[in-house]
């Protein structure tokens, strides 16, 4: 999925859709790679027992708590965010 439209040697990008239309969920998934927010430490001695059992429980968390990121910045479009910047930046011109 792509947001920007450009071209070759010219700084001029477009957005393919509405900032209204466009979740922070969008723009984490472009970004990220599917990353996830939380990860295992993946130099946990497979051999250590106990090591390997704290990263499953981790793991059960680290998702629950990921689909709960993702859940929240699907609500939040980019127009939210254009429109509180500018909201605080009158704020700061006024003062």
């Amino acid at each position: 999925m792509s947001l920007l439209s450009s071209c070759r040697g010219k700084a001029d990008p477009v957005l393919l859709r509405a900032p209204g239309e466009i979740s922070l969920l969008d723009i984490y998934r472009i970004m990220e790679h599917e990353t996830p927010l939380l990860h295992l430490d993946t130099h946990t001695n497979p051999d250590c027992r106990e090591g390997v059992h704290i990263q499953h429980a981790l793991q059960e968390q680290y998702d629950a708590l990921q689909n709960t990121f993702e859940s929240r910045m699907a609500q939040v479009s980019l127009q939210d965010i254009m429109d509180r910047f500018e909201e605080r930046r009158t704020q700061t011109r006024g003062h």
